[in-house]
């Protein structure tokens, strides 16, 4: 018997696993050049939860397995006055997270497509999102859903070897 999949909006209380996934997110995406978080983590991360929840431009869904959270989403629709292009409004997923037991059944890509969804009546031309260099699973899945490399952002640390990120953060 196949598991049931539900894509629905994030509620406040959702918050918690949100907040969990976006850690989750950080840790698997770490790298060299990744900036240092803050010790309270949690907090943060909480308060973009929150005001994603209550943004009417930002859509937050979460994917259930059987009622239980599996995965979720985070975007929102941005308005960019941009004199530089016609086009003046995007899209941006901000995050995306599938629990590692619930992989490979099509979940991310739900959500991907539910966010698109949502999107359309907007007449919104693009979409952005962002990966950590080197996630090749994550660059495939982006390419099957049409997604390109559009810019690379390139990070130079000025923090000497062996200096803490508390040091590094106090200029020491």
């Amino acid at each position: 018997m196949s598991a049931s999949i539900n894509i629905r909006e994030g509620r406040p209380d959702d918050a918690g696993y949100l907040v969990r996934s976006l850690q989750n997110i950080s840790e698997a995406e770490r790298s060299a050049l990744s900036l240092p978080p803050p010790s309270d983590f949690s907090s943060p991360l909480r308060a973009w939860v929150d005001k994603a929840l209550a943004t009417p431009a930002a859509l937050v869904l979460v994917a259930e397995v059987d009622g239980e959270a599996a995965g979720m989403l985070m975007g929102e629709a941005e308005w960019l006055p941009n004199p530089m292009s016609l086009w003046q409004k995007r899209a941006v997923i901000q995050a995306v997270w599938v629990e590692p037991e619930h992989r490979r059944q099509g979940i991310a890509k739900r959500l991907v497509a539910t966010f698109e969804e949502a999107l359309a009546p907007y007449n919104i031309p693009y979409c952005d999102m962002a990966y950590a260099p080197g996630n090749e699973a994550a660059q495939r899945f982006w390419e099957r859903l049409g997604f390109r490399a559009a810019e690379i952002h390139g990070r130079k640390l000025y923090v000497a070897e062996g200096d803490s990120p508390e040091d590094a953060a106090r200029g020491s």
